[in-house]
């Protein structure tokens, strides 16, 4: 099998993603690739993950949570690939009155793994966020944990102990 190109490897991605396939969407990243959210969204979630096993309870806790990822178009430029127009759709998203979240999401793929992938908040889609970050809407001390019914149950895995 040739090398991933960066454009097949971000589809491939977002396909795995929203097919629920986490073991799909793992084996295309490299082993220590980093998964980056900016601006930061509000505590508890992060705004990085590194490596397999943190990257791993991340989208474990999307995929719990029914995620579907849209895009209107993804393009090349050289070793990334930008998808625009994106949208993210999850439980979590819904509790927080912001469904789906706009991202802009960039890959940089070296030697056919994704090394790195940054999403971008739209505008509306982090004032949503941040606006329900505030008072109850993460739960503070209370937070739900992956899996959990809760209605404010932040979109994010809560970070492990030591990873905060």
């Amino acid at each position: 099998m040739g090398q991933v190109e960066p454009l097949t490897a971000l589809q491939a991605f977002d396909a795995a993603l929203t097919a629920h396939d986490l073991e799909g969407a793992l084996a295309l990243l490299a082993g220590d690739a980093a998964i980056r959210y900016q601006p930061p969204p509000p505590p508890p979630a992060r705004a990085l993950y590194v490596g397999r096993q943190e990257i791993r309870g991340l989208l474990e806790g999307l995929i719990a949570q029914g995620v579907a990822v849209q895009a209107e178009g993804y393009v090349a430029q050289g070793e990334r690939a930008l998808s625009r127009g994106r949208r993210v759709y999850a439980a979590g998203h819904v509790a927080l009155g912001c469904n789906p979240v706009a991202l802009e999401g960039e890959a940089v793929v070296r030697g056919g793994k994704i090394v790195s992938l940054t999403f971008t908040f739209g505008a509306e889609s982090l004032a949503c966020i941040r606006a329900a970050g505030r008072g109850e809407a993460f739960g503070g001390s209370a937070l739900s944990r992956r899996g959990d019914s809760h209605p404010n149950a932040s979109p994010w895995p809560a970070p492990r102990a030591g990873q905060e």
